[in-house]
């Protein structure tokens, strides 16, 4: 029956927004799916309109929602492109961690050599790494960082890696997105290795 899918449509629609909303990190195009939604119950509006089962004037709605949609699209990609109060900008990944892989696999590492990462906010990491076979990830900075030959830090935890890599690392600032630095700690005598292979 026709109101049943409205029904399902409109609880599908609701459902989809509040689940996209308590994602933290979320892309543009999830609302996709929300958004078919909404415009087969336009189209459902229309239909009763048509019927005359309604006496609101639904172009009037029609047009009130295209302005605003108008000025919000306007406000995302202009004023708040890259703002923490767009829950829906995207912003791409630094171009320094697409070639991280490729810079890390020149390293003189062995064949068991473990790239630790710690933190929790890494996405997109384990994708630019998944050349790489041996990646671990660590949620804080409470194990031993030493033993490791090459450690990624990611924002919130370089304090307590610092404190532990300071002597026995050298340090390379690199971004994972605009504004959302990474650190990437390098054993002292891998690095003095490569660079003195590099001469």
């Amino acid at each position: 029956r026709k109101s049943a899918l409205v029904i399902f449509l409109a609880l599908s629609t609701l459902i989809h927004i509040l689940i996209y909303s308590l994602i933290s990190y979320k892309t543009p195009w999830l609302m996709l799916a929300p958004w078919a939604h909404l415009c087969l119950l336009a189209g459902f509006s229309f239909d009763l309109q048509k019927a005359g089962k309604t006496e609101f004037p639904v172009y009037i709605l029609l047009i009130l929602c295209l302005a605003f949609q108008t000025y919000q699209s306007s406000q995302a990609s202009g004023r708040f492109e890259n703002n923490a109060r767009n829950p829906y900008a995207y912003v791409p990944t630094s171009k320094n961690v697409e070639t991280l892989s490729a810079w890390l696999s020149k390293l003189p590492l062995e064949d068991d050599a473990v790239v630790a990462v710690v933190g929790s906010q890494y996405w997109p990491l384990p994708w630019y790494l998944r050349d790489l076979e041996n990646v671990g990830y660590w949620p804080d900075a409470n194990t031993d960082l030493v033993s490791k030959p090459v450690v990624i830090v990611t924002q919130g935890f370089q304090t307590e890696a610092r404190a532990q890599l300071e002597s026995s690392h050298t340090e390379f600032p690199r971004s994972l997105r605009h504004n959302v630095a990474i650190h990437v700690y390098i054993a002292n005598d891998i690095w003095e290795l490569w660079i003195n292979s590099e001469d």
